[in-house]
């Protein structure tokens, strides 16, 4: 924190903590007015600049017995809410003045910060005593390197979608049918050649046998990325990608397209090849957390609607607001 030295990046940095974990917090207080004002405060205080520093003083005086009163990975993430109201109501610390080495577990849990928080609901629970997963716990802190080097460099661009953003985003994508279709000779054609190169590799690397393979694409017209992987016994191995896959898949999006403009294209894909051959797909047009989070920021999907045009119905609420009030729908 003291190598970063800004405390509205600090500031942003331990709000997008408190959105990573709000899915945890979601499973037992689904429409929770409280986590989600304290959400849109934050969000309109450090990217619009609309809401008071004293607002979040009286969040944190107003709710610390509601948000204390709630046990488990819940609890912790509504201390990573009071935490968050606490940096952003008395201004962001960047050190812990009174700290001089002391167990994380015997020093007061009052100075505990956002990011702490976050990692112990995310991962169940506090290591110190013993509690939480591993495998979970390393999985937030590389999620979290990543974070803050992606903030730092862009501080105005929000990596993670707030909550009422997410459940526009579900709607849509749960409630829309679209026409577009892979299942022509020509976009199975192409396929087929994406699967039965990754096979290839897979098999030309590892020479062993393998149950599953995944191959996931990303494309946007800032970037491609098409990553491939097989598990065996529950054992997971990256396979070595092909750029020629990249466009391959590029080109299906494409022709997808072209099929109905106003339905959008898909910016991310899953396939999934079993030990016969035999395949399923997964086109994905309306998520943005189906995208790295360095993939998210709002110019990449100025850019990808400039390319890829579609309807207003077709355009996700979280879209809409990106590409403001002078966006040029198709009809």
């Amino acid at each position: 924190m003291n190598a970063i030295n800004d405390t509205s990046v600090i500031g942003k940095l331990y709000f997008e903590c408190l959105k990573k974990v709000y899915p945890v917090w979601a499973k037992d207080f689904p429409d929770n007015p409280i986590m989600t004002g304290i959400i849109n405060k934050a969000d309109a205080f450090l990217y619009r600049q609309s809401c008071d520093r004293k607002e979040f003083e009286a969040l944190y005086n107003d709710n610390t017995n509601y948000f204390e009163s709630i046990t488990g990975d819940t609890g912790l993430v509504g201390m990573t809410a009071l935490s968050l109201c606490a940096t952003l109501g008395y201004d962001t610390e960047l050190e812990i003045e009174d700290y001089q080495g002391e167990d994380d577990n015997a020093f007061d849990w009052q100075d505990w910060t956002p990011d702490f928080y976050a990692s112990m609901a995310y991962s169940g629970g506090n290591p110190f005593v013993g509690e939480g997963n591993v495998v979970r716990r390393k999985e937030f802190w590389d999620w979290y390197l990543d974070m803050v080097l992606e903030l730092y460099r862009l501080p105005d661009n929000p990596l993670l979608l707030s909550p009422s953003l997410q459940i526009e985003s579900e709607k849509l994508t749960k409630n829309i049918d679209r026409t577009q279709t892979y299942k022509t000779d020509a976009i199975l054609n192409k396929l087929n050649e994406v699967i039965n190169k990754t096979i290839d590799s897979c098999c030309r690397d590892y020479q062993d046998s393998w149950s599953k393979i995944h191959i996931k694409a990303y494309c946007m017209k800032t970037g491609l990325r098409v990553n491939s992987y097989f598990t065996k016994n529950g054992e997971v191995c990256k396979i070595r990608g092909k750029v020629e896959s990249f466009d391959l898949m590029n080109e299906i999006k494409y022709m997808m397209y072209e099929q109905n403009k106003c339905e959008g294209a898909w910016f991310t894909s899953k396939i999934e090849i079993n030990e016969d051959k035999t395949y399923s797909i997964e086109f994905n047009y309306d998520n943005i957390e189906e995208l790295p989070n360095n993939w998210q920021q709002p110019d990449h999907f100025v850019s990808e609607f400039e390319k890829f045009p579609r309807s207003k119905e077709f355009t996700p609420q979280w879209w809409q607001d990106i590409l403001g009030k002078k966006a040029k729908y198709l009809k």
